[in-house]
């Protein structure tokens, strides 16, 4: 169901903050989309995906992860950020200063139903991020999006049994605002 409300209605917004249903909110170029809390099938798969990350990968590299915490630029953070399950950061993206965002070098996003995670691709792009990585919250069947700002992306599918097939790389046309819209 998608409910769509012309203006915000301050009680609601209120409400929302107080009881911490906000939590998973996030702004698309000053729109509002506000989302309920993921399943426990949703929240277990990135976990394990940060689990992953943190035990063993940042202490090799001197990278990060972190879950939930906004992706964006210092300069819109605060009107157009997403908020993926998992970024990763190799140690020159860390944040020096306590920060509202991060820019990752690969997010994470896990795919459950009626889910947007494809209608990020052209931000993420835009603000940087290398990869992103879908992965189905069911079948956990992955795609890899590798990204750029100049407006390509290629998706390499792995199914749960490691099966891969690739797509060629595809040129992504402007969205409304003139940043990289990625092709699914």
């Amino acid at each position: 169901m998608r409910v769509v409300m012309p203006m915000a209605i301050p009680e609601v917004l209120r409400f929302r903050q107080r009881t911490g249903a906000d939590r998973f909110d996030e702004m698309w170029e000053g729109v509002l989309h506000m989302t309920p809390s993921p399943s426990f099938q949703h929240q277990l798969q990135a976990s394990r995906i940060l689990s992953f990350f943190v035990e063993i990968w940042c202490s090799r590299t001197g990278g990060g992860a972190v879950m939930q915490l906004n992706v964006s630029t210092s300069d819109r953070w605060d009107q157009d950020y997403r908020i993926p399950e998992v970024s990763v950061m190799k140690a020159d993206r860390l944040p020096q200063d306590e920060v509202m965002f991060v820019r990752p070098n690969v997010v994470f996003e896990v795919r459950s139903p009626g889910d947007e995670p494809y209608d990020k691709l052209a931000f993420y792009a835009d603000v940087g991020v290398e990869a992103v990585v879908v992965v189905e919250r069911d079948t956990k069947a992955v795609q890899v999006f590798g990204l750029s700002r100049a407006r390509s992306c290629c998706c390499r599918r792995v199914t749960a049994a490691g099966h891969s097939s690739s797509r060629s790389t595809s040129r992504c046309g402007p969205s409304r605002r003139g940043r990289a819209r990625c092709c699914t």
